[in-house]
């Protein structure tokens, strides 16, 4: 990103918090790489001493009940047996019941079943990987139409001593549900690119399947060296993400758009890229990736912070992302995100020195774009404004304001102009209410929606305008040749509530919608959801 300082500005440091070090969580990776590099051959194996197959038949559990080999690896899990008759050890009668629920879990998703070797059975073989890795996948051979069969491997005890961030039977669980569903994606693609979009898809569903382990936020932050966590690193692309550290953006997909958006993003996925893929499914909801990408970042702000702006509950578990390098405002600066592409975003954290206000405003922009202001005050209170290209004012900010601008665009750059000003227009208002959100045409009680809003002083002729915009942000129309609605009326000091009726906006499809509501010279944005 590009500033151009027309009046004093200078450089303070932010710093993100960091964690410690990391197994490895998958070897879907390096399994991939290498195959990549050679031809094609069947994969033989592990061999185990026994094998159990799982109540519904479709999984056989390989383990060993003693060492075995030249070295003496021992590759048993714990064998301890509560209930004698069934002659077999707990932890895989555990192990088998994750794996179940994750089949039966993918399939009433929406998801095809793994590709087997032909006896309908899955294989799944324990091993003592010692720390190494909680699991891999590994591709046995091509069976046509881009299908892959494989296999699994997956740790036998998950020890304490072991470097896992989880360990014992929860690990084991979320383990059976990340590689299964890997062994499920061979079916529609073989790895060969877009590694980080199995992999997100595989940890966004270990929180599907097993929402109480929450191993996967341990990997949205992680090492400093890492640059390719998302927490360490969000103004990188989201393909050149691990994919672990982006499982997250997969649970606000499907709270923002639809709970099927990741089966049929995987079944675009079998013809196109995932990037590509994200899209067309996106673009169903008359919004795109870029717009998606660019609010997904603005709200990783919130962890931990503010639980109404949240679209997943886990977001109380994690840090905010790291914003990188502050700039203290003095003056105008003309703030240049350029080198825009689909799912990425551009962040600049700003600072002021004491107290102002300050006129943002998008000067100018490609025509696909998004933009953010994340507001931190005083208080410890946060919100989240949508920036266009009409000017946006916050009063009362002083040195301990926290100022995060997210953008981002489908390609070239977006300029926002920050200017700090002495006064602003002399009404001071808030926007306490919007709602039903989310409007489900149809309830009886749904017909429209209600602002609530408090002025600080009387207004004999209040001028109330709203618009309303998509998330490409284009206007849309209210009414015949009607793009903003308007009424003057008297308001006095105090709060307000203003139903809007708007029959055409019973009519839009599902999705997500900015309201902009101006009272004179101040405007408030908020975001809401239709859904049919």
């Amino acid at each position: 990103m590009r500033i151009l300082f027309l009046m004093g500005v200078m450089a303070a440091g932010w710093a993100g918090p960091v964690t410690g070090q990391r197994p490895t969580k998958c070897g879907l990776s390096d399994l991939s790489r290498r195959d990549m590099v050679t031809t094609f051959k069947v994969t033989i194996a592990p061999v185990r001493q026994v094998t159990y197959l799982s109540p519904d038949g479709a999984f056989a559990i390989h383990y060993d009940t003693t060492a075995t080999g030249p070295n003496g690896m021992d590759h048993s899990p714990d064998l301890t047996d509560s209930d004698p008759m069934s002659g077999t050890p707990d932890w895989v009668e555990a192990v088998a019941a994750a794996l179940e629920l994750s089949r039966n879990l993918l399939l009433n998703l929406g998801f095809e079943p793994a590709p087997d070797d032909g006896d309908g059975i899955y294989d799944v073989y324990l091993t003592d990987f010692g720390g190494r890795t909680y699991g891999e996948t590994t591709t046995i051979q091509d069976i046509g139409g881009g299908r892959f069969t494989s296999f699994v491997e997956m740790d036998n005890d998950f020890a304490e001593d072991e470097n896992y961030f989880t360990h014992h039977l929860d690990a084991a669980r979320v383990t059976a549900a990340h590689e299964y569903f890997h062994a499920v994606q061979f079916g529609y693609a073989y790895p060969s690119a877009d590694i980080f979009f199995y992999e997100l898809s595989s940890t966004w569903f270990e929180e599907v399947a097993f929402p109480e382990v929450n191993d996967w936020t341990y990997w949205y932050f992680l090492d400093s060296g890492d640059a390719a966590t998302l927490g360490n690193n969000p103004t990188q692309a989201l393909n050149r993400t691990n994919g672990y550290s982006a499982a997250i953006f997969g649970h606000y997909l499907t709270k923002t758009y639809e709970p099927d958006i990741m089966p049929l993003t995987w079944e675009r996925f079998k013809s196109m890229g995932a990037l590509a893929a994200l899209g067309v499914e996106v673009a169903a909801f008359t919004s795109s990736l870029t717009v998606a990408w660019t609010d997904f970042v603005a709200k990783l702000f919130f962890n931990g912070r503010d639980p109404s702006q949240y679209f997943h509950a886990d977001q109380d578990l994690l840090l905010p992302p790291d914003a990188g390098g502050v700039q203290r405002l003095t003056g105008l600066s003309i703030l240049v995100f350029d080198n825009l592409a689909p799912a990425t975003a551009g962040i600049q954290a700003l600072a002021l020195d004491g107290p102002a206000n300050l006129e943002i405003r998008v000067s100018s922009s490609p025509p696909v774009f998004a933009a953010h202001m994340v507001l931190g005050r005083e208080d410890n209170s946060f919100s989240l404004r949508h920036l266009t290209v009409e000017p946006w004012y916050e009063a009362d900010l002083n040195s301990l304001s926290r100022i995060i601008l997210v953008a981002g665009g489908a390609s070239g750059s977006i300029e926002i102009n920050v200017a700090v000003v002495d006064t602003l227009p002399g009404l001071t208002f808030a926007l306490d209410f919007l709602g039903p959100n989310p409007l489900v045409p149809g309830r009886p009680t749904h017909t429209g929606l209600t602002l609530r809003y408090t002025v600080a002083q009387a207004l004999p002729q209040g001028d109330h305008r709203i618009t309303i915009y998509n998330l490409l942000g284009q206007r849309l129309p209210l009414g015949d040749d009607l793009y903003h609605w308007q009424k003057i009326i008297p308001v006095g000091e105090g709060s307000h509530d203003l139903f809007l009726d708007l029959p055409l906006m019973r009519q839009w499809p599902s999705g997500v919608y900015i309201l902009r509501f101006t009272l004179e010279r101040h405007s408030f944005t908020r975001t809401f959801t239709i859904l049919r």
